[in-house]
């Protein structure tokens, strides 16, 4: 066992069923000093950007920056400032997947698929259930309220300092740790969207505590 915790999910229903926190258990290793390296978790970005050209065909276009984080006031949400270009429409034709990938213990390099989580469809309801926050700013508030079909018109939507709280209400186990979030989007073979978010996963502190 290399102390990573693989996991793939064939389809939305099957993220419900199949307890993230039950498959990563029984690989969980401890430090020397009996520290757990997963659990409930706090995650921040520390760099956004587009994947390499090749690896997208660019019809869906994030660039962002996001504010530092402060570990003395971990609950502080960062901001998020840049747009989201649509240059045809975003809907639950499209498909979503994402891989997380863990950093080697010599930090010098990316291990690949720590994690890697498939939807084959719906990939705008989808984000808008797992990423509610981060979905509120890439979708734009019209996609993004509930029951409603999730639509998305080409066109522009800009983020001015907003604040995006990184929470995923389906996956409260997380492996702590400096890691790499891949996602691409598309439809049939072709791939519109690629973005790739550096974040870190640390301990989540209790309420009231600043460091």
């Amino acid at each position: 066992m290399d102390g990573s915790c693989q996991f793939v999910a064939l389809s939305v229903m099957h993220l419900y069923h199949l307890p993230l926190h039950l498959l990563c258990v029984a690989e969980l290793v401890r430090t020397s000093a009996g520290a757990p390296v997963a659990g409930h978790f706090l995650a921040y970005v520390s760099k956004l950007v587009p994947c390499s050209e090749d690896e997208s065909n660019g019809n869906i276009v994030w660039r962002c920056l996001a504010t530092p984080f402060n570990i003395k006031e971990p609950y502080t949400l960062q901001r998020l400032t840049g747009n989201v270009t649509y240059r045809r429409p975003f809907d639950d034709t499209y498909w979503s997947r994402v891989r997380i990938d863990s950093r080697s213990s010599d930090g010098q390099r990316w291990l690949k698929n720590a994690f890697v989580i498939s939807f084959p469809g719906k990939a705008c309801s989808t984000t808008r259930e797992h990423m509610p926050s981060f979905a509120r700013l890439f979708l734009g508030e019209g996609a993004f309220m509930s029951g409603k079909p999730c639509v998305v018109q080409p066109g522009v939507i800009t983020m001015e300092n907003q604040p995006v709280n990184w929470t995923f209400p389906h996956f409260p186990i997380m492996p702590y740790g400096y890691m790499r979030f891949h996602q691409t989007m598309g439809r049939g073979r072709e791939v519109d969207y690629c973005q790739i978010a550096e974040f870190h996963s640390i301990p989540r502190p209790k309420q009231g505590n600043n460091g």
